[in-house]
C-alpha cells in the first residue's frame, strides 16, 4: 500500500518589524504574539513581498523583513487570512495578511521557520542606527541565517559593500 503525505502549501510568508525587535527576535529565538483585534493575541504576516514599498504600513515598521516558511509554520500553527477595515481584498490597501491567533500569549521558535532576513539599508540609516545594524548583522551571521541587504527599492546590495561602508565608519 502506498502512503500519501499531504500538507497545506502556504508558501513564503513575511513578517515586518523594527531593527530593535528583529535583534530581540533572533537573539531570543522567539517571535512573540501581541494583543490585536478583539483582544486576542496574534502574530501577523503578509504574502506581499513588496509590502515595505507601500505608503500605508498601518503602524508596522518595515526596517526588517523576516522571510518565513509558511508551509512548515502551518504544520504547527493555524494560519488564517485576515483583513482589517480598509484593507479588504480588491481595495488599493489590500495587504494579503495572514495571522496566527490565540486566546493567550504565545511564542514561535523562529529558527525552525526562518529562511532569511532582508534588510533595506542606506548610508543615512546605517549611520543613524550603526550599533543596531552591526549587532543584527553580527548575530544573524553567527546563527547562520541567510542575510540579504537591499536598497529602499528592493534591489540587492552585496553584503560585502555594506560591511566595507561600516568598516570605514567604524574607523573614523
Amino acid at each position: 500500500m502506498k502512503t500519501i503525505n499531504e500538507s497545506k502549501n502556504i508558501g513564503i510568508l513575511y513578517h515586518y518589524t523594527s531593527l530593535e525587535n528583529a535583534l530581540n527576535i533572533i537573539k531570543n529565538n522567539q517571535l512573540k504574539s501581541s494583543i490585536a483585534d478583539q483582544g486576542k493575541e496574534s502574530i501577523s504576516f503578509t504574502r506581499n513581498k513588496n509590502f515595505h514599498k507601500r505608503n500605508t504600513m498601518n503602524g508596522v515598521s518595515n526596517e526588517v523583513r523576516l522571510v518565513l516558511d509558511g508551509t512548515a509554520l502551518s504544520n504547527n500553527y493555524k494560519i488564517s487570512p485576515h483583513s482589517q477595515s480598509g484593507f479588504e481584498k480588491n481595495t488599493p490597501n489590500f495587504e494579503s495578511e495572514e495571522v496566527i491567533t490565540s486566546n493567550s500569549p504565545f511564542q514561535i521558535p523562529i529558527e525552525k521557520y526562518i529562511i532569511s532576513i532582508d534588510v533595506p539599508v542606506s548610508k543615512s540609516k546605517l549611520l543613524l542606527d550603526f550599533k543596531l545594524y552591526l549587532n543584527l548583522f553580527s548575530l544573524v551571521t553567527k546563527k547562520g541565517i541567510k542575510l540579504q541587504t537591499m536598497d529602499n527599492k528592493g534591489s540587492s546590495i552585496p553584503f560585502i559593500n555594506v560591511l566595507k561602508f561600516l568598516k570605514t565608519f567604524k574607523t573614523k
